[in-house]
């Protein structure tokens, strides 16, 4: 499996990031990364376009998403790891769980933790997470079967 590497989000106001003048063309400093990075992942620019669209040198485009590991690819490596990274993610909060801090917690902190786990347990047993209730659904079950049989009778349509 691939070595997962953090992945940078842009912002939420990545549409509206000044676009720095760059007379020069010498450099790429000063444009956010997180800008660059928008544009080559989610926008599928090529280094050329990303370039062009921000005033500056392709080497320097080239340059910067070599040093933050970005690349049309670096998307389909974060969703190849997630799993991964999601679960070194939880090993770090659990490890960061003190006697201490759990008793510092609340009793509604500690019942939201207890729950959590328990549905992590669950699902790691591949057990259900939700109640489910047979006798409901029994009941739906046999509303449906009702209704439509009694279409069945309207349409004068014999209902197997």
């Amino acid at each position: 499996m691939p070595q997962a590497q953090a992945i940078e989000h842009p912002p939420n106001n990545i549409d509206t990031l000044p676009i720095p003048s760059n007379p020069s063309k010498k450099a790429a400093k000063g444009i956010p990364i997180e800008l660059i990075r928008h544009l080559v992942e989610t926008k599928g620019y090529n280094y050329t376009q990303v370039a062009e669209t921000l005033d500056c040198d392709v080497s320097n485009i080239s340059r910067r998403c070599k040093e933050h590991n970005i690349g049309k690819n670096s998307l389909q490596l974060f969703r190849s790891a997630k799993i991964d990274i999601l679960d070194s993610k939880l090993e770090m909060v659990l490890n960061s769980i003190t006697p201490e801090k759990v008793k510092k917690a609340s009793s509604y902190q500690l019942t939201g933790m207890a729950n959590y786990f328990h549905q992590m347990v669950r699902l790691e047993n591949e057990q259900s997470t939700a109640n489910i209730s047979y006798a409901d659904l029994t009941r739906e079950i046999k509303e449906i079967e009702g209704q439509e049989r009694e279409l069945a009778r309207q349409l004068g349509v014999k209902h197997e």
